[in-house]
C-alpha cells in the first residue's frame, strides 16, 4: 500500500464474516463485523506501507480470494476506542460532525452503524436485524453519542469506532443575525449622547446585542480563523456628521493626552476608539462547543499600528458550525468643544482562514 493505514476491512470470498482492524487495537488483535469476540491471527499489524494477516481463515486461507479496503486517518476519517459507562447519552470523541459511525464490542456482541442520512433515533446493526434505539443516538460537532444497548454502551465494555465525513463545501462568513437567526439589513450601535464640553469625554455603545447578533459560520475543514474589526474606509476615516462638516477622529494615540488632543497623525483632528472584546459573550450552535476559541483583547485603534482589531482567534475549532458574539464593548473619547451633532463611523467585520 501508498500509506499506513489507520482501519483495514478484509473480506473473504465465501461465507466467512469479514474482520477489521484500527489502529486504536494494540498487540495481535482485531475486530469482526459478526457477533464475535476480537481474536489474534487475522489482521495482526498495521504497517508503513500495508497490513500482514496470520492464519485466520477470515483473512489468509490457502487459494482462498480476499477482497480488502483501507483508510487514513485524517480530515475526513478517523478512527479510536472507548469504554462504556452503561448511561444514555456518553460522548464519545471525534475531530468533526460525522456522516457515517461504526461501533464494534471487543466482545461477541453484534456491531452497529449510524448513517447521517438515517433519523429518528435509530441505528443499524451489521447483521441481518432490525434498527433497533438506545445504540448511536446522536451526532455532533466534537463525536457521537451513545445509548444503553450493550451493541454501543455496557458499563466497562470495550468499543472500537470509525467515522467519516462527506468533505464540507461550504464557506467561512460572518454576518449580523436577528433572535431568529436572519440577517439585519442595517446593523448599528448606538453610542451614549453627550453635551458640547469644554474638556475631553468619553461616550459607549454595546456591539453585538440579543436582537443584533455577530454570527460566525464556518462550513469549511478549517478550523483555524480570526475575526477581526476595522473601518470601513480605512485607517484615515473620521467621524462625520451627516453633512460632512463635522469630524472627529476614531485612532489618534499620539497627542498630548490620547485622544482628546491631535498628535503626529495625517489628520488634524483628535480622538479614540477602544474595542473591548475580552468580556462579551460566545455562544454556540446547537452540538457544538466554543472549545479552540478565545475572544480578543482590548485595544484602541491607533493609526499605522492597530488598524484592525481581533474579536476572535480560532485555533483547532469545530468545523460545520456557528458561533454568536454579543456584548462587546466600545469606547470612543470625543475631544473638547465638539460641535454637537450626530456622527457616524463605518464598521467592517471580517473573518479570515488562518
Amino acid at each position: 500500500m501508498p500509506f499506513q493505514p489507520d482501519l483495514v476491512v478484509a473480506k473473504r470470498n465465501n461465507a466467512t464474516a469479514a474482520a477489521f482492524r484500527t489502529s486504536a487495537q494494540s498487540g495481535d488483535i482485531s475486530s469482526f463485523f459478526a457477533a464475535t469476540a476480537e481474536t489474534a491471527g487475522v489482521i495482526q499489524s498495521l504497517t508503513a506501507n500495508g497490513f500482514q494477516v496470520g492464519t485466520n481463515a477470515a483473512t489468509n486461507t490457502s487459494a482462498s480470494l480476499y477482497r480488502w479496503f483501507a483508510f487514513k486517518s485524517g480530515t475526513n476519517f478517523s478512527v479510536g476506542s472507548y469504554t462504556g459507562n452503561g448511561t444514555s447519552g456518553l460522548q464519545v470523541p471525534a475531530p468533526f460532525w460525522s456522516d457515517l459511525i461504526w461501533v464494534k464490542r471487543s466482545t461477541a456482541v453484534a456491531g452497529a452503524q449510524l448513517p447521517s442520512t438515517l433519523t429518528g433515533g435509530n441505528a443499524q446493526y451489521f447483521l441481518n436485524t432490525a434498527n433497533a434505539a438506545a445504540m448511536i443516538t446522536g451526532i455532533n460537532a466534537s463525536g457521537f453519542t451513545v445509548g444503553t444497548n450493550t451493541s454501543t454502551n455496557t458499563g466497562g465494555g470495550v468499543y472500537r469506532y470509525a467515522v467519516w465525513r462527506v468533505p464540507p463545501t461550504g464557506t467561512l462568513a460572518v454576518d449580523i443575525v436577528d433572535g431568529v437567526g436572519s440577517p439585519v439589513g442595517s446593523p448599528s450601535a448606538g453610542f451614549s449622547s453627550l453635551s458640547t464640553l469644554f474638556t475631553c469625554a468619553e461616550t459607549t455603545a454595546t456591539l453585538g446585542t440579543s436582537s443584533q447578533k455577530i454570527r460566525i459560520s464556518n462550513m469549511t475543514a478549517n478550523t483555524n480563523w480570526t475575526l477581526s474589526i476595522g473601518t470601513t474606509a480605512g485607517p484615515t476615516a473620521l467621524w462625520n456628521n451627516a453633512g460632512n462638516s463635522n469630524h472627529f477622529d476614531f485612532n489618534d494615540m499620539t497627542g498630548t493626552t490620547p485622544g482628546c488632543s491631535d498628535g503626529s497623525d495625517t489628520d488634524l483632528f483628535a480622538g479614540k476608539l477602544r474595542v473591548e472584546p475580552a468580556a462579551s459573550t460566545l455562544a454556540n450552535q446547537a452540538g457544538c462547543t466554543s472549545s479552540g476559541i478565545l475572544l480578543g483583547t482590548n485595544q484602541d485603534y491607533d493609526q499605522g499600528t492597530v488598524d484592525s482589531i481581533p474579536l476572535i482567534v480560532a485555533s483547532s475549532a469545530n468545523t460545520e458550525c456557528y458561533w454568536d458574539i454579543t456584548g462587546i464593548g466600545l469606547r470612543q473619547m470625543v475631544p473638547p468643544e465638539q460641535n454637537s451633532d450626530s456622527y457616524t463611523l463605518g464598521l467592517t467585520l471580517t473573518v479570515t482562514a488562518q
